[in-house]
């Protein structure tokens, strides 16, 4: 459930999802009186549609097309039943396909969000909330719409390019990225009760090494079918698919079923675990090799086949650095104390809360507990993901939410701070693992110290806990395929400090 987001925030995993199908969506020459309808589905069960209408608009004397997309979606995820709305325009040059404006709107639950975006000279002018920034935008970069592909047409099919790479502006994070494309050849597609000769592409992401592969008209441009990770699946359909959406279950996705079930989980002191799953970003052997855990076994390409075994010791926080603490900030610890769009450690609210925290802390320890057990008590678990100042404003989210806040509050007071991905076991479904994401504290000499304040770990993590790397790209992903637990041990719950 990890995911980074800056000022242009998205609210859940599945809200990403949507936003990435809806910047990825073309169209087709047809009558603009006529919507076109998208079939959205997870693990092959149809969980929700789009409609996407679009119109000729005049601005300043200028030809612009104007096009407006709404998303419906339902799932089941972590106990709950969400149930999305999102809305998406876009007014767009019909020659380059940029979009010179656009704005969104997410409802899921009690939140709305709302964002938008308008393109001044050489820079996209942002307004989310009640903040507003702006971008540089270089030339030739491209800023993606629901309508048109025309570099992807162009080059592709008119040029016969096999490879190449764009710079785009990718508005789940509010930057520019590079996006590799690739030629995989042509297929005939029957969608929509028509014939389509389809473009086959694999899009990939070399920051996170995420692809997913997409068919697109060759005649008109339309991207007529988008295959993603984690089983989502989008393509064009007819509107019937209004009267046919069920509830998809992103627990399937985010979980894998294990062979025990452990009833506490924080009682955890040991386990020995077969693992067999792939991971995106790719995890390395070193990712899997720390203080506390130690893999044997196959990490080649974002495959992992092997035995883990993990046993974090408990740490007393004894020989604790100096509060505050003393650090050079040109090694690669001072990297851990850097501001950056998710974990925002020089906001000033966020400052003044870290040090209000930290106040009268003998430690960096102490400080590092008083930050955590705070964070614990004060934000509500949810499936709302987000930047740090995100989440400390709107007071739940996710794991990976929290751990930015964690993270963020830390650094606000010196104290060298990340946010760490793997799995943990969980008595979900009788015995299971799931994505997840907590941090790591650095103690000077004693090294990286875990903790989990979604779980109330305030001051250690329970050995259930399998790490995969430190979050360093938007989105993390793990197709689960096995995990067997081998052999486990636990303590006594009265032996946990809080």
């Amino acid at each position: 459930m990890i995911r980074s987001v800056n000022s242009i925030k998205i609210i859940s995993i599945t809200a990403s999802i949507f936003l990435h199908l809806a910047i990825n969506f073309s169209s087709y020459a047809q009558s603009k009186e006529e919507p076109l309808h998208m079939a959205i589905e997870l693990n092959n069960v149809l969980c929700g549609y789009s409609v996407i209408n679009i119109s000729d608009s005049l601005l300043k004397g200028k030809n612009f097309t104007f096009l407006e997309q709404t998303v419906f979606a339902n799932f089941h995820m972590l106990g709950k039943d969400i149930s999305q709305y999102q809305r998406f325009r876009y007014l767009i040059d019909p020659v380059s396909g940029n979009f010179v404006y656009h704005d969104s709107h997410h409802e899921q639950g009690e939140i709305v969000l709302e964002s938008i975006q308008k393109v001044e000279r050489d820079s996209l002018a942002i307004r989310s909330g009640g903040n507003r920034t702006s971008c540089f935008i270089p030339e030739n970069t491209i800023l993606p719409n629901t309508l048109l592909y025309p570099y992807l047409t162009r080059d592709f099919n008119e040029e016969g390019v096999r490879e190449q790479t764009y710079q785009i502006y990718d508005m789940r994070v509010g930057a520019i990225g590079s996006r590799v494309y690739k030629n995989l050849g042509s297929e005939v597609v029957e969608l929509d009760n028509r014939l389509f000769y389809a473009l086959v592409l694999e899009e990939t992401n070399p920051e996170t090494g995420m692809s997913s592969k997409l068919w697109i008209d060759k005649d008109s441009g339309m991207r007529l079918k988008l295959e993603l990770p984690q089983r989502m699946n989008m393509y064009l359909t007819d509107k019937s698919v209004k009267n046919k959406v069920k509830t998809g279950n992103y627990d399937e996705v985010l979980f894998v079923k294990t062979n025990v079930n452990i009833k506490d989980l924080r009682s955890i002191s040991l386990m020995k675990v077969r693992i067999d799953l792939s991971t995106e970003p790719n995890s390395t052997i070193q990712d899997l090799n720390i203080p506390g855990q130690e893999f044997i076994g196959i990490v080649e390409n974002g495959e992992i086949s092997g035995i883990c075994v993990v046993a974090h010791k408990r740490y007393q926080g004894e020989n604790a650095p100096n509060f505050p603490f003393e650090t050079d900030p040109d090694d690669k610890i001072g990297t851990y104390l850097e501001a950056n769009n998710t974990i925002e450690s020089d906001d000033p609210v966020l400052v003044a809360m870290a040090k209000e925290i930290a106040k009268g802390s003998e430690d960096a320890w102490e400080a590092t507990c008083r930050i955590s057990l705070w964070v614990a008590n004060t934000i509500d678990g949810s499936i709302a993901d987000g930047s740090a100042r995100d989440t400390f404003d709107r007071k739940s989210g996710l794991c990976a939410a929290q751990s930015n806040l964690m993270a963020a509050l830390c650094r606000a007071v010196g104290i060298p701070a990340r946010v760490v991905w793997g799995c943990m076991y969980t008595p979900v479904n009788g015995g299971s693992f799931g994505h997840h994401a907590w941090n790591e504290i650095y103690m000077g000499d004693d090294g990286w110290i875990p903790v989990d304040v979604t779980i109330h770990e305030v001051d250690y993590v329970d050995s259930g806990h399998i790490r995969l790397g430190i979050v360093n790209t938007p989105r993390t992903i793990i197709d689960f395929r096995e995990i067997e637990i081998l052999d486990y041990e636990e303590i006594d719950p009265d032996a946990r400090s809080f």
